[in-house]
């Protein structure tokens, strides 16, 4: 019956316990003298406490102040809906009505001094609640963001992946999933960035405007499809015009170089140059030091190094040089792989060696031989599992051509190499998910020799989406020498490095150094969290 009654009259046991909290109070306030000495002998923790208070050199009772901040912060805990001036008039009416009912306690002498610090504690613990319920409320609506996120991420992650083996299946001609239905499905913006994000625009295009494809495309999607198609034919030929110039200039100087990537593999690999799209070109050169003296070749074209020192020679080996006049990025390497998990795997005299004419570029130009390309290839896409995106169709369809025009003898070298080198299993997984992407045919012969020569290797390729995993990796393979080094580059770059970067504002070292941490925590953050 009593609990009906509460609860007609909108009460809950929350109610209950803030009238036990001020009867209590109450309470406490009207103890004679001697029973809060006998109080005192009984709890002594409690009594420790009074004395640290009571020889605090402020000119308040701070037992007093103590006892009304905790009975304010319990009240606004309690009650986070009522407005802050209500309960500071139930503070203020608490501390008068106890130093008026003294009159009637033995040994206890009601001063106005008691009931200022009583207000004073009940402000102060007003504030701190005020502050605790902002913080638990701003951390549920975080949890409630997190988990709202979390979902949308999971949504546009299969999303993206049903997209993906739809792309792969019209890039080969598979019979599943056809425009009209991915339509439906997705919508035409989704699947017009699912080509964008997997690097395959002109490639899809190529397939469903060809007169021999499976299914008629909805005008909706085609006509879309094209216009964004145009424009990366016309990056392919802009980026084509500059490696000209940049091969030119390179020659007149003396400089040896190999292109990498698209702008190589789209001269001889694909059907037209203009079906690989390329978002920037990469060129690897022997080292270091001819990096930096191209640089000064190529400032007559527009190209420049936004930052031309390095975090440190085991950490990074390229450099970014940018052309404003072609809006163009030029990535410098002196390794196949930037970072130090797959360095010195492949050297630059074996590679120039077998390098292979791009005449097409320039007399002089040249790319990497089809098995190294391979295995760069194969290398890229381990490198990029710390992002997600190592499985770009993109990437895989280099892979998946590449694997297409190979015949004994190369899948022989393909297998020495990647034995020799520790990368049987980095090359092993690349073509297993381009032939999972797009039904590749690979020797039987060959992935077995891979597969068996990856279980005696210390690197677990599908364990690369791990940061963690890839940085423990790293110091396993790195000469034992190099460990420390290398752990103190990636950590404290070099200072001109971190000057470029964070310094712009003519920064010191120390704001240098705290923006460096502060980023390197961020971004820590985000590899953890992909």
């Amino acid at each position: 019956m009593l609990a009906e009654r509460i609860s007609r009259r909108g009460l809950t046991p929350r109610h209950a316990v803030v009238a036990l909290l001020v009867a209590g109070a109450v309470l406490v306030m009207l103890l004679s003298s001697g029973q809060m000495a006998d109080l005192r002998v009984a709890l002594p923790p409690l009594s420790q406490a009074m004395s640290w208070l009571e020889g605090l050199p402020v000119p308040l009772d701070m037992d007093h102040v103590a006892f009304f901040a905790g009975f304010a912060l319990a009240m606004r805990l309690l009650l986070p809906q009522l407005p802050w001036q209500r309960l500071l008039l139930v503070v203020a009416a608490l501390a008068v009505a106890t130093e008026l009912l003294q009159f009637a306690s033995d040994g206890r002498t009601p001063r106005w001094q008691d009931a200022r610090d009583d207000l004073i504690g009940g402000g102060i613990g007003l504030l701190v609640g005020a502050l605790l319920s902002s913080l638990f409320s701003q951390r549920r609506l975080r949890h409630r963001a997190r988990a709202a996120s979390i979902g949308a991420m999971t949504r546009d992650a299969n999303q993206a992946a049903a997209l993906h083996a739809v792309l792969a299946g019209w890039l080969v001609g598979r019979e599943g999933c056809t425009p009209g239905q991915a339509i439906a499905s997705h919508g035409v913006d989704a699947v017009l960035a699912a080509c964008e994000r997997e690097g395959v625009v002109s490639l899809v295009h190529a397939r469903l405007s060809a007169t021999d494809a499976l299914h008629p495309v909805p005008p909706d999607l085609l006509q879309p499809l094209a216009a964004r198609a145009r424009l990366c034919a016309a990056r392919s030929l802009l980026c084509m015009s500059e490696a000209r110039k940049i091969q030119q200039a390179l020659d007149a100087a003396g400089i040896p170089a190999i292109w990498l990537k698209g702008i190589a593999l789209g001269q001889w690999l694909y059907p037209s140059m203009h079906l690989r799209d390329i978002a920037d070109i990469d060129l690897f050169l022997p080292n270091h030091g001819t990096t930096l003296r191209v640089a000064e070749v190529l400032a007559p074209l527009g190209y420049s190094l936004p930052n031309p020192h390095i975090a440190g020679d085991l950490v990074v080996h390229e450099l970014l040089a940018w052309s404003e006049r072609a809006r163009l990025e030029l990535d410098l390497h002196w390794d196949l792989s930037n970072g130090a998990l797959f360095a010195n795997r492949l050297h630059w005299n074996e590679l120039w060696a077998d390098a292979f004419a791009l005449p097409a570029v320039a007399p002089g130009a040249r790319g990497l031989g089809p098995v190294h390309a391979l295995l760069h290839a194969c290398m890229h896409r381990a490198a990029n599992a710390v992002v997600g995106q190592q499985d770009r169709l993109r990437w895989l369809y280099d892979i998946h051509l590449l694997a297409a025009i190979f015949g004994p003898a190369e899948w022989e070298r393909v297998v020495a190499i990647a034995a020799r080198t520790t990368l049987a299993d980095v090359v092993h997984a690349g073509l297993s998910a381009a032939q999972i992407a797009f039904a590749t045919p690979l020797p039987a012969e060959a992935m077995a020799i891979l597969a068996a020569r990856a279980r005696t290797e210390t690197l677990a390729t599908n364990r690369l989406g791990s940061w963690t995993y890839t940085h423990l990796a790293t110091l396993r393979v790195l000469p034992p020498k190099q460990r420390l080094p290398w752990l103190h580059q990636l950590l404290f770059p070099d200072l001109a490095h971190l000057r470029v970067r964070y310094g712009a504002d003519g920064a010191g070292r120390i704001r240098i150094l705290a923006r460096r941490l502060w980023d390197g925590i961020a971004r820590w953050r985000g590899y953890v969290g992909l």
